[in-house]
C-alpha cells in the first residue's frame, strides 16, 4: 500500500496545485487531524475533521498575495508518507518574498489522508514517521 500512499500525496499536490485547498479534500478521511507545532505557524494545535483542516487552509492561503508549493522529496514507510516541500510565496500587503521548506508527515488509513504533521527539519518528520535518520 505504500506506493499507493506516494502516488495519492503526488496527485494530492498537483489537484491543489490545479484548484486550491477545495480540491484535495476527497483526498482525505472524514476524521482527518492536522497538527501544527507552535510557534511555527499561527499558534499551532491540531484541527479535526474535513471542515476545520479546510478553514485552516484558507486562512493560511489568505496570508499570501500568491504562494507555490514545490514537493521535493517522497519517503514511504507502510502507511506513512514524509514528504519535503518547497514553498515561495509573495506575503500580501508587505509584498515580502518568502521562501523554505516543510516537512509533511501523512498518514493514511484506507487509502485516505487521515493525519497530517508539520515539521520545519526533516530530521523531525522523519523521527515522527518512526523513520529516524
Amino acid at each position: 500500500m505504500s506506493q499507493e500512499n506516494v502516488e495519492s500525496a503526488r496527485r494530492g499536490f498537483a489537484a491543489f496545485a490545479r484548484g486550491g485547498p477545495e480540491a484535495v479534500v476527497d483526498f482525505w478521511d472524514p476524521e482527518i487531524e492536522l497538527w501544527l507545532p507552535s510557534g511555527m505557524i499561527q499558534a499551532g494545535g491540531t484541527y479535526r475533521g474535513r471542515e476545520a483542516v479546510l478553514g485552516w487552509m484558507k486562512e493560511w492561503a489568505e496570508a499570501w498575495e500568491e504562494i507555490e508549493y514545490t514537493p521535493e522529496e517522497f519517503t514511504e514507510a507502510g502507511d506513512t508518507v514524509v514528504v519535503g516541500v518547497l514553498y515561495d510565496g509573495l506575503g500580501k500587503g508587505s509584498g515580502v518574498r518568502t521562501e523554505g521548506r516543510f516537512w509533511y508527515v501523512f498518514k493514511y488509513r484506507n487509502g485516505r489522508l487521515w493525519r497530517w504533521e508539520l515539521y520545519p527539519e526533516r530530521a523531525e518528520a522523519l523521527e515522527a514517521a518512526a523513520l529516524g535518520e
